[in-house]
């Protein structure tokens, strides 16, 4: 069942669509799954939904959750994450997955975090990156030392860090580990006054990555542009494209060697919400952990908040 019925519940996309942009979409063309309907604050949007997708429109939460869905997926706007979270804690399902962020400040998502843990219940934030096969694949050739040493790199965002450019944050988190200490150097009020946009600098016990915010009023942005020694990983188009290039002995200057494109491919990242549906009925059917549980997410939110705020902090240190 999902809650809100917005642009990541069933907007993006429809029912016919090449493209799963959509957690409805990405229900519907699983076999072993069914969508039970939705619940929005707003009956008519609710409504639409069902009969774009199916299922039904429930008219309060509580009616939703006497269908005893298996799986809560949290689509309400941000502020209201908190509330509705709450709201499950009477009657919970198996799991609850929550787009991000999972509540607006680190210690509140803390406690409820504790609270779902309590009831037995796997509640995951939805940072779907980490299902895109070519993420999982770079993170393993990194792992190996198939790349070499990481050089730096460089992560472009607009629309606010918490929003947007904490999907950078924790797109590296998953592929280099964690955050060892970070600075601020600049804000952009391109989204909201308490969600800036922060030009700054991410360190990891690799390496460097250098995080630039653009201008949403000017236009929407999010590459990430990775150098190793052995290869070039540059994602573009919202992470949808992926150019590898490797170096290459120059043929006029003896002793040089020069990037040059070995392949571009399309990666992962529109299939990544099919990918939560088949984890989730992994996880009801074995017990085998969804890659975006809260417990292993949350040190992203904490670094985007202290980020904003400008505060100095070592990760390794908080206990």
């Amino acid at each position: 069942a999902i809650i809100g019925a917005g642009q990541i519940a069933c907007g993006y996309d429809g029912p016919n669509d090449q493209h799963i942009l959509t957690h409805a979409h990405a229900i519907n063309t699983n076999p072993n799954a069914r969508l039970l309907g939705f619940y929005d604050i707003d009956a008519v949007t609710g409504i639409k939904a069902s009969e774009k997708w199916g299922g039904k429109s429930f008219s309060s939460i509580p009616e939703m959750l006497a269908e005893k869905p298996n799986v809560v997926i949290i689509c309400a706007p941000d502020s209201k994450h908190m509330e509705v979270l709450e709201s499950l804690l009477d009657d919970p399902p198996k799991i609850v997955i929550c787009e991000k962020p999972l509540t607006l400040r680190y210690e509140s998502s803390l406690r409820i975090l504790d609270d779902f843990i309590g009831k037995g219940v796997c509640l995951g934030v939805n940072y779907q990156r980490r299902f895109d096969p070519v993420v999982t694949e770079l993170k393993r050739k990194f792992e190996v030392c198939e790349l070499g040493k990481f050089l730096c790199g460089t992560a472009y965002y607009s629309k606010g860090l918490m929003h947007n450019g904490s999907h950078a944050i924790d797109l590296l988190r998953f592929i280099f580990g964690d955050v060892k200490s970070f600075s601020s150097i600049k804000k952009i009020f391109d989204f909201t006054p308490e969600d800036p946009s922060i030009y700054g600098i991410v360190r990891f016990e690799c390496g460097d990555v250098t995080i630039i915010p653009g201008d949403e009023r000017a236009f929407s942005i999010f590459e990430i542009d990775l150098l190793f020694e052995k290869a070039r990983y540059k994602f573009s188009h919202s992470g949808m494209d992926l150019e590898i290039q490797k170096p290459v002995a120059d043929d006029v200057y003896p002793g040089y060697f020069e990037l040059f494109t070995e392949s571009k491919i399309k990666t992962g990242f529109t299939n990544a919400l099919s990918l939560l549906v088949d984890e989730c009925i992994d996880y009801l059917s074995t017990g085998a952990p969804l890659r975006i549980e809260a417990r292993n997410i949350l040190d992203t939110q904490l670094l985007c908040e202290s980020m904003v705020k400008s505060e100095t902090l070592n990760l390794n240190s908080r206990e």
